[in-house]
């Protein structure tokens, strides 16, 4: 039951502010620019998540590494800190302090900041602020924060303007502060904007949501707001549109249920509270979620696919499936809340994966270069692959990444060369295997091969079930506390049709050891029951 105080409260926070009281931008926004960051340090990265270890080393915390190089370090912040910007204002008004910054925001000034004029913003004077800032723009990739984003995901809303509108006023009511982020496409590797959401209502017909956008702060944009032009306008249908500042001026960011991009309201409940990274070791199996980066020129992820036929996207769009019986219910884009006015279009999309999925995800990719690169990060196991040559499209499947037997299949339709890295956490913080195959080269369509690390760590199963024997360089290296060891295989032919398991004779005396063979004409079938994105 709510409160008559509380509901006489939330009442207030959407009423029409008068024409003689401040607005709320001028009493509760930062009076400095969206500002980038890059890099963001290992020390931070440390404060933003729960359990992550004091120091980056690659063998005790190797997958929070891999997390930290590829996502965290130069691309969270990179353009801009507008979700961290968002949530810490939020956190002041309504705690009157937080992490040692206390209430009114405006008292926090900025100084120019940026190497070039390119990058030239007026960010926060004291730095100890902007490393706060920081440090809550990182929780938009935390556990509870992804759990939160899928669910919204697969509800078949994330367009929808008037559910975000009542979402708004649901959190209100709840005396729970809220952002908004939107996108201006479905692509994730075009991005996101995150805002305080501070109002809405109706006005001349029209529900609007009124927002607090980093990119403009008062000192400069004050006409801005006090010309109601800070908001999110919604149709009758539930079309949403929003005049982003863009590179080169104003540009228009909108969404329908059938084009365009997304719009979510998150609430402070869940956007600010210190949580775990999704590779954490601390995370249970059921649980788990695994990150997977395709870095593709410009290119995109087409389809994704389960072994049971369930799917991302519906047939031949960009949409999100929401049929219950097709949809690929656990995996999901992630698009980064990072833009500030200047914009620009990422050299990576990310997709997150939570928990099981049935025999591994089949990838349809396109790219627009001669090459891309893929990883895949688990918290027991990866996948990196580089591929080389052919036409713009490619088809491949990544299975039990990370897990006990991360193994990738590629089904080439052109002649490409491939080099893959599989890397399995041997003993938890301790030792690390990997098998680094090099050149790799399949001839086109009708080619195949699978590579697998096997069940007991210890070697690397190769399949060749396709029309074309293959050749490729292999290395092995095992990593421990204590020091690294490389063995280099030197070149391994195969025909068509063979499977051949390769492993050192001896991993404790690694560089000294010599690569074990064996093989046989006929490729076991597949087992279902070791398939799937499973950790043992």
């Amino acid at each position: 039951m709510i409160r008559p105080a509380a509901l006489l409260i939330a009442l207030a926070l959407v009423t029409p502010v008068r024409g003689d009281d401040q607005h709320y931008a001028e009493i509760n926004g930062w009076h400095f620019d969206n500002w980038k960051t890059d890099p963001l340090s290992w020390e931070l990265f440390r404060d933003t998540f729960l359990g992550i270890p004091p120091t980056r080393d690659p063998v005790a915390a190797g997958f929070d590494v891999l997390f930290y190089d590829n996502l965290y370090r130069s691309e969270l912040a990179s353009s801009g800190n507008c979700y961290g910007m968002a949530i810490q204002s939020l956190l002041m008004v309504k705690n009157g302090g937080h992490l040692g910054f206390c209430a009114p925001v405006p008292q926090y000034f900025g100084d120019l900041v940026g190497a070039g004029p390119e990058d030239a913003k007026i960010g926060p004077t004291d730095p100890r602020l902007a490393r706060v800032i920081n440090q809550m723009h990182g929780h938009q990739v935390n556990m509870e924060t992804l759990r939160f984003f899928l669910d919204r995901i697969a509800s078949g809303k994330t367009r929808d303007g008037n559910y975000a509108y009542d979402q708004l006023l649901y959190y209100k009511l709840r005396e729970d502060p809220t952002i908004v982020s939107i996108t201006e496409s479905t692509f994730p590797a075009d991005g996101g904007h995150t805002m305080v959401a501070y109002d809405a209502r109706v006005e001349s017909g029209q529900k609007r949501i009124f927002v607090y956008d980093p990119n403009r702060p008062w000192p400069t944009d004050s006409a801005y707001y006090t010309g109601k032009d800070n908001v999110i306008t919604i149709d009758s249908g539930g079309g949403w549109s929003f005049v982003m500042l863009g590179p080169d001026g104003p540009e228009i960011w909108s969404g329908t249920a059938i084009t365009g991009g997304n719009i979510l309201i998150t609430p402070l409940s869940v956007a600010a509270p210190l949580g775990r990274v999704p590779t954490s070791l601390g995370i249970d199996a059921a649980t788990a979620v695994l990150t997977l980066f395709v870095f593709a020129g410009g290119g995109e992820v087409e389809q994704v696919t389960d072994d049971s036929g369930r799917r991302l996207y519906q047939p031949g769009t960009r949409l999100p499936e929401t049929d219950p019986a097709a949809r690929l219910g656990n995996v999901f884009p992630w698009f980064p809340s990072d833009q500030d006015a200047g914009g620009r279009r990422l050299p990576f999309s990310t997709y997150f994966v939570l928990g099981e999925v049935d025999g591994g995800l089949h990838l349809e990719l396109s790219h627009t270069g001669d090459e891309y690169a893929l990883r895949m990060i688990g918290p027991r196991g990866s996948v990196e692959l580089l591929a080389r040559g052919g036409t713009e499209r490619d088809s491949l499947t990544l299975a039990d990444v990370g897990g006990a037997t991360p193994r990738v299949i590629f089904e080439d339709r052109t002649p490409r060369t491939y080099d893959v890295l599989l890397t399995r956490e041997s003993q938890p913080g301790e030792r690390v295997r990997q098998f680094r195959v090099q050149g790799l080269k399949l001839s086109g369509y009708g080619s195949s091969v699978q590579l697998a690390v096997t069940e007991e760590g210890d070697a690397l199963e190769v399949t060749a079930p396709g029309e074309a024997g293959i050749a490729f360089d292999l290395e092995v290296r095992r990593q421990t506390l204590y020091d690294v060891a490389t063995l280099q295989g030197g070149n391994i032919s195969m025909e068509k049709g063979e499977v051949r398991r390769v492993q050192p004779d001896s991993w404790i005396e690694l560089e000294a050891a010599r690569l074990e063979t064996r093989s046989s004409k006929r490729p076991s079938p597949p087992d279902k029951r070791r398939g799937g994105l499973r950790r043992r």
